[in-house]
């Protein structure tokens, strides 16, 4: 038996499998230089004839089945010991190391290898000096003795050489795989001992026989070897057909479990709004932990395990309740009691499954820290299972990297910094330091299958004209691809979540800004859209009035006014019936901006109805041609009448504080708005000074106006007034009824000087107003003025009234001996004029 194994990545370092291979090799020098001297080559014929025979055997050879690298059984054993038998172990070793060369030279399977042929050679020099010394010491081979006597040093020979040839080979495989020699030798070498100790015997019984000259015996001897040799063909075939079957088996039950791994995995899987592709958490961190297990020196049986509980590690969570693990806040302590939960359950379920190697373990420690303050059994540094605390590590980043309901992902360079804080903390900082190192090739994998992942969803996408949102087309029956499955999953959860959330927070906003924000920047998961709208119709129904708008060119749509019947918006409402990839120009243009819509060339318009009542109409504009499907209808037809009563309640309430916060006879805003107004100035400009002023208003000779003419014609001059006040105020002023005949206006202003200007064309303008009287004369209006500037007369709104209003008096009554004058004369301030 010869041969060396396939190194495949040793654990323990491949320069230390070199250094054996190097050690062995030059024993098996030294003792050809120690035992080629001591040859007699008395018999060259027969050394010729053993040295052909075993080469030309050396080539009948069966492939033992090694789970890792190359070792074979021939029957070139027989020769090798016969030599041994008849030569000694100084010509035997040299028939021997030929053989094992031809057997190298002749391997199907791999390349040549200069360092396994020296390997092999050398192995089996070795063995047969240590044959022939164990045997030398109990006196040799006496072929002439009995076949009693003879079987004591076939024996011990025959041990000798199994013993010695197999333990080379094995530890020689044992260090690629980084486990025990004895574990190897007695894996993959120990069942070939029966057929060594069969060729060994026949070997010593055919030299007897040689030495006897019954040829019959001889060929009798060579018949009982070649049964052997092919029964242990036939049955080592057999064997690696049960064992490639097991391999495939092992590979069907890995890529179920993977498979129903990846679907539950889909529930929690976060869609890239960009790309349409899901983060693939359980692929990463299978991948990431089989490489760290790798580098850490974990067998292939360990490293499989691990590969298995990577996938099924979050498995556990099937028991903690959804709005727990989707909550974007902070988990109170009973939340918190309910996710410690999972590794337990988790492993649990695994151990009802008779996996071949560790899995269960690695599940449930691998929340553990290495300072021993993890969960669920505090276990503290080599107290946790290797396999836990290498997934402890490949989650830990994966969590810090991908995007999670209650963080966004965090950059690669930082994301290694805090994994480098948490090393001895909460993380093995071996393991670690290793992961730093395996990450950038399994990064570079990662890639590469994130590109084959964007070219097969292009191509899903564009099948038979889908559209690019990752919904189906009604109608379309081809199966979906194995990722698009997963896709699906992740995104029927994410629809359900959404509308959870939505249903949740709704209720929770008054205004209908606020209101359809939060709507809007839900359904932006769902829903494609470059701009989202809402239509409200006017009192008449006869104009559809866009009360909100947000993204593309929302300041241009905000305040449009589609009329009723016209446009994609106008048809749904006249219809009350969804306008789906309607023209998205046509609402454009029938408001009167078509620039406006330049951008957009397609709309969804869907009618929001409470009790056979339009709301308004919530319109969704894209830049792309045909973006929508029924699907995105379906979806707004589940949200629609949920929406449509809270916006309805918005609108509502919005009309209530409008009215609470403006004086209904005059339209103006009343004293309540004023003092929030004002004191919201004040509070902005003590940040950012920026000079205010506050004119307080009185119109003159009020009470003589409703006394003489009425208080219909005193409500008259009110409105007047007001109307006139708010034509000569700026955007940027602030005009309110403060109450009776006063008003005040609040001006954002330079300086004193630009604020008594500002009042005395108030006067102005109002001088040139005139209010009918019942009997048909007219009323000239006058009104006294106060200016109060912030920082020089007060800086809260109680100091600045005060001292406006006291101005306002101070100039009324300035003023009071004109109109006095005019009273007397022939046009008086209040007098009826023909």
């Amino acid at each position: 038996m010869a041969g060396s194994p396939a190194p495949r990545g040793a654990t323990t370092g491949p320069w230390v499998l070199d250094v054996y291979v190097t050690i062995v090799v030059a024993a098996g020098v030294g003792l050809v230089a120690y035992g080629l001297p001591l040859a007699s080559f008395n018999e060259p014929i027969l050394f010729v004839a053993l040295l052909l025979g075993s080469m030309s055997l050396a080539v009948m050879k069966i492939h033992l089945p090694l789970s890792s690298g190359q070792a074979t059984l021939s029957m070139s054993y027989f020769t090798d010991f016969l030599s041994l038998v008849l030569l000694g172990p100084h010509e035997a070793m040299l028939v021997a190391g030929a053989s094992a060369a031809t057997q190298s030279l002749t391997m199907k399977r791999g390349r040549y290898s200069l360092k396994k042929t020296l390997f092999s050679s050398a192995t089996l020099i070795i063995t047969i000096q240590s044959a022939g010394f164990v045997t030398d010491q109990i006196g040799g081979f006496d072929l002439y003795a009995s076949f009693a006597q003879l079987a004591k040093p076939a024996a011990l020979g025959a041990a000798t050489f199994f013993l010695s040839n197999s333990f080379l080979v094995a530890s020689a495989v044992s260090l690629t795989r980084g486990e025990s020699v004895i574990r190897t030798w007695r894996q993959d070498f120990l069942w070939a001992g029966p057929a060594c100790f069969v060729a060994a015997g026949a070997a010593t019984f055919a030299a007897a026989v040689m030495a006897t000259q019954e040829v019959w015996l001889v060929l009798f001897a060579a018949a009982l070897l070649g049964l052997t040799f092919h029964s242990y063909r036939v049955y080592l075939g057999r064997v690696s057909e049960h064992q490639e079957h097991a391999r495939t088996v092992s590979r069907l039950h890995l890529a179920t479990v993977e498979a129903l791994a990846r679907a539950i995995d889909a529930r929690d899987q976060t869609i890239d709004p960009e790309s349409g592709i899901t983060e693939n958490h359980i692929r990463r961190v299978e991948a990431r932990a089989a490489a760290l297990g790798e580098a850490a020196g974990m067998t292939p049986d360990e490293v499989e395990g691990l590969k298995v509980a990577a996938l099924l590690h979050d498995i556990g969570k099937l028991a903690v309740p959804e709005h727990i693990l989707t909550k974007p806040g902070r988990l109170t302590p009973s939340e918190f009691d309910y996710v410690r939960l999972h590794p337990t359950v988790g492993a649990n379920i695994i151990k009802a499954v008779p996996f071949p190697y560790p899995v269960a373990p690695y599940i449930q420690s691998h929340h553990e820290r290495w300072d021993g303050g993890g969960y669920p059994d505090g276990l503290k540094g080599a107290e946790i299972p290797m396999g836990a605390r290498v997934l402890a590590v490949v989650d830990y980043y994966d969590a810090l990297t991908a995007h999670r309901p209650y963080h966004r992902a965090m950059a690669r360079d930082e994301a290694m910094e805090t994994l480098q804080r948490e090393a001895g903390k909460a993380l093995d900082p071996r393991l670690v330091e290793l992961f730093l190192d395996v990450l950038p090739a399994t990064e570079s994998q990662e890639e590469q299958e994130a590109a084959r992942q964007r070219v097969r969803t292009d191509v899903s996408q564009n099948r038979a004209g889908a559209p690019a949102t990752g919904f189906s087309v009604t109608g379309t029956d081809a199966a979906l691809p194995a990722d698009d499955v997963y896709h699906s999953i992740s995104r029927a959860t994410q629809e359900v979540r959404t509308l959870y959330d939505i249903a949740q927070a709704l209720g929770t906003r008054l205004s209908v800004d606020d209101t359809m924000g939060l709507l809007t920047s839900k359904l932006n998961r769902l829903v494609p859209a470059s701009c989202w709208a809402l239509y409200v119709p006017d009192g008449a129904r006869v104009t559809l009035q866009c009360r909100f708008a947000s993204g593309l060119s929302a300041d241009a749509v905000e305040g449009l006014f589609v009329p009723m019947g016209e446009g994609a918006t106008g048809w749904a409402a006249r219809h009350a019936t969804p306008a789906v990839n309607a023209r998205a120009a046509s609402d454009f243009e029938s408001a009167g901006a078509k620039s406006a819509g330049s951008h957009f060339q397609s709309a969804l318009a869907f009618p929001l109805v409470e009790n056979d009542e339009l709301v308004g109409i919530l319109t969704a504009y894209h830049v792309d041609h045909q973006p929508y499907t029924d699907a995105h209808v379906r979806l707004l037809e589940r949200l629609g009448l949920q929406a449509a009563s809270v916006i309805s309640n918005s609108i509502q309430f919005e009309g209530m504080r409008a009215a609470s916060l403006t004086d209904a006879l005059t339209d103006l805003p009343n004293s309540r708005a004023l003092v929030g107004h004002v004191d919201q100035r004040l509070a902005s400009t003590a940040e950012q000074p920026v000079p205010s002023a506050l004119i307080m208003i009185d119109l003159d000779d009020f009470k003589s106006i409703n006394d003489v003419h009425g208080h219909q014609v005193g409500d008259l001059a009110l409105q007047t007034l007001a109307t006139t006040l708010r034509r000569q105020i700026r955007a940027a002023d602030f005009c309110a009824r403060y109450g009776g005949d006063e008003f005040v206006i609040a001006l954002a202003c330079q300086d004193r000087a630009e604020a008594t200007r500002r009042a005395q064309d108030l006067q102005r303008a109002v001088a040139r107003q005139q209010v009918p009287a019942p009997d048909g004369s007219l009323l000239t209006l006058s009104i006294s003025v106060g200016v109060a500037m912030s920082g020089e007369d007060g800086d809260t709104f109680e100091a600045l009234l005060d001292a406006a209003d006291r101005r306002m008096y101070e100039d009324k009554f300035s003023r009071k001996p004109l109109r006095h004058r005019a009273t007397t004369a022939s046009v008086p301030l209040a007098q009826s004029t023909p």
